[in-house]
């Protein structure tokens, strides 16, 4: 059986280094890039079965990264993984949150989200049920 291949994006090199060492153990092919354009490069020459994309990293947003891949109708499920309040991404309390069209957008063209900080058993959860 083929393992996954999973591109993640994020600024914070520990994270990268935690996460990646643990999906390594866990039987994925890890790929890493800590800036956007990085990012773009490595999804344009290889095939990946996930994306794991924060939000903010430098040079190219996570969202800017998310139009790229979807407007090049690359193959690639994305994960995305945010400290950022979604306002659908958790059951609301009375205090909703304002209106915000890059937050409809990112509903729009991801297939997942994972808040920070996470559980990691929620974060494998979700990239085992992505790449299945």
């Amino acid at each position: 059986m083929k393992k996954p291949r999973i591109l993640l994006v994020d600024d914070d090199e520990e994270i990268c280094e935690e996460i990646g060492g643990l999906l390594k153990d866990s039987g994925f092919k890890i790929m890493i890039a800590h800036e956007g354009s990085a990012a773009v490069r490595l999804l344009e020459g290889n095939s990946f079965d996930l994306l794991i994309l924060d939000l903010k990293v430098p040079g190219m947003s996570g969202i800017e990264i998310l139009r790229h891949v979807r407007g090049r109708r690359l193959p690639v499920k994305v994960l995305i993984v945010t400290g950022k309040p979604l306002k659908d991404m958790y059951e609301q309390d009375e205090s909703p949150l304002p209106e915000d069209p890059e937050q409809d957008e990112l509903f729009q063209l991801a297939d997942g989200f994972v808040g920070k900080p996470f559980e990691i058993e929620v974060l494998l959860a979700r990239i085992k049920t992505l790449t299945l």
